[in-house]
């Protein structure tokens, strides 16, 4: 990985460890979908709709 930012490829190099360390602690979880974005467009969503100040429990959008 470059120091400073990571590419899709990077994430996609990284992930079955992950994975595999999670599996080993007996973890769970759902698939992950990465959205990799540029800074005008982060600021755009920013500006359209915010972003979430908080989440009321860990599993909130689950259901």
């Amino acid at each position: 990985m470059s120091s400073g930012s990571i590419t899709l490829d990077d994430i996609k190099r990284i992930q079955p460890g992950i994975e595999k360390i999670s599996a080993d602690y007996g973890l769970d979880f759902f698939p992950v979908v990465f959205e990799l974005v540029d800074y005008d467009t982060i600021s755009q969503l920013a500006a359209y709709g915010g972003f979430p100040v908080r989440y009321p429990h860990w599993r909130f959008g689950m259901e």
